[in-house]
């Protein structure tokens, strides 16, 4: 929808979510391209967020199991 060029809010709108969830999605789900003369580019690919949202959550770890094991956020 977003290479036909319609509105990131209409697009919101017909998928029942928020701007700011649409918003977060596209720019998890864009990676930098470089062309052959060096420059860059930004390409939006549906797999990108996906590993991009698979991996934050892998990471994501609660404070308290943390303070549990006995290690500090410091470290």
């Amino acid at each position: 929808m977003l290479r036909l060029g319609i509105p990131k809010v209409k697009i919101a709108q017909n998928l029942g979510i928020a701007c700011s969830t649409l918003y977060a999605e596209i720019k998890r789900s864009t990676a930098r391209q470089m062309r052959s003369d060096w420059t860059y580019y930004d390409q939006h690919f549906d797999e990108t967020g996906q590993i991009v949202y698979e991996r934050n959550r892998k990471n994501a770890v609660k404070s308290s199991k943390l303070i549990a094991r006995g290690i500090s956020s410091d470290m």
